[in-house]
């Protein structure tokens, strides 16, 4: 249908699944100087192998979240 968005596929290499997911991480820099942001949009399968990566890089806004694609 002409309304509906485009298709979009897993971010993951290799993965032709539809993306279900938009996966975020917001950490701060190993410099110290800035805050770095990580996304992808996932199938199902590979969201649930998502956990947080750079806890060491955590601060005061630092941001693991998973939403389902469309609620935004």
């Amino acid at each position: 249908m002409a309304n509906e968005p485009p298709r979009r596929e897993c971010h993951r290499r290799g993965c032709d699944e539809p993306a279900r997911f938009r996966v975020l991480e917001r950490y701060q820099e190993e410099t110290g100087k800035g805050a770095v942001e990580a996304e992808a949009v996932l199938c199902r399968r590979h969201t649930r192998e998502e956990s947080p990566a750079n806890l060491d890089g955590a601060y005061e806004d630092y941001v693991f979240r998973v939403e389902p694609l469309g609620t935004r």
